[in-house]
């Protein structure tokens, strides 16, 4: 990351405004959480990631859920993929969809079918090929911190209730690791 410097004052209060263009930069909005630290002498803040911050857990959690079920699976957070199954590894830090952003905004879960519901993308930038999926936030507390994704690339399979009680365990399952 390139170092960009402002300069801003510290209210009586002890904040300070972190600057329009940094928040974009490091995607921070408005109600999200950031994690404050001292390092090498130095403050610092960075976007707060529960999901992260379990990323074993996720790992883990996302390998049982796809060996189990014979299907893919990701794990995000709310700007990035942070697991994913043994033939999707690659896009581990990718950034998700806006369409993915705004599904997980709204907070419940989602069973497509090709023909029936369109899948929501998962990429900002590139292609995943989905014909079906079923979409989990992970909440804890009534916010959302990320979601399980289970998806299918053939047209004929047909997730079932076991898939879908499956992945929202697993979303359960993270969100009882975090530690908010």
């Amino acid at each position: 990351m390139t170092k960009c410097g402002m300069v801003r004052r510290i209210d009586d209060l002890g904040r300070v405004v972190i600057p329009k263009e940094m928040r974009k930069t490091l995607m921070i909005e408005k109600g999200d959480t950031v994690e404050i630290y001292v390092e090498n002498s130095e403050l610092k803040i960075k976007k707060y990631s529960p999901v992260s911050s379990v990323k074993s857990f996720a790992n883990l959690t996302a390998e049982i859920i796809a060996k189990s079920t014979k299907k893919s699976c990701i794990i995000t957070d709310t700007d990035l993929i942070i697991s994913a199954c043994k033939n999707y590894k690659n896009f581990v830090g990718e950034q998700i969809s806006k369409q993915l952003v705004e599904l997980l905004r709204n907070g419940k879960p989602l069973n497509t079918r090709k023909g029936q519901t369109p899948p929501v993308s998962i990429l900002k930038d590139g292609v995943i090929e989905i014909y079906n999926q079923i979409v989990v936030p992970i909440t804890k507390q009534g916010d959302v911190y990320g979601a399980i994704i289970l998806f299918d690339n053939d047209e004929n399979v047909v997730f079932t209730e076991c898939d879908f009680r499956l992945v929202d365990f697993g979303a359960s399952f993270l969100s009882e690791q975090f530690d908010v």
